[in-house]
């Protein structure tokens, strides 16, 4: 059997707007056997939404502010955040974690998914899915 498997980080991005930090992982795992026969993918996904408390928002609203003025060199820019929500957010962190897999014989496409949302570190949503599909044409 011969394997890659491929590693991605994005690392965390902020929305300084909305105050809400995204991060997202992914391993890739592509495997074949020799002659070719059963070739097999997998796929694990996590991605995290995380909004951050008011305070640490504002800290974070402020300090963009103040390198935007710094920025634009700007004598007396003023900032100002419009909010159009009717009530405030609460701080909430969503994590979304994914298991696909795609492997096939000389008849048959195998498919098989799993997904699990965790709100606030308590899972809140969860499914699996398995399907099979003939393969045609070949």
């Amino acid at each position: 059997m011969q394997q890659l498997v491929v590693k991605e980080d994005q690392g965390k991005d902020l929305l300084v707007d909305e105050g809400i930090v995204m991060e997202e992982t992914a391993t890739k795992t592509y495997t074949i056997d020799p002659q070719c026969l059963h070739p097999r993918v997998s796929i694990q996904r996590t991605l995290t939404y995380e909004k951050l408390p008011t305070s640490e928002h504002s800290e974070l609203l402020t300090k963009f502010a103040d390198q935007v003025t710094a920025a634009t060199q700007v004598d007396g820019l003023k900032l100002e955040r419009t909010d159009f929500a009717e009530h405030p957010v609460l701080p909430c962190k969503v994590k979304v974690e994914t298991d696909s897999s795609m492997a096939s014989d000389a008849t048959t496409f195998f498919l098989k998914d799993r997904m699990v949302v965790h709100l606030n570190d308590e899972v809140f949503f969860e499914k699996n899915w398995e399907k099979e599909i003939t393969r045609v044409f070949l």
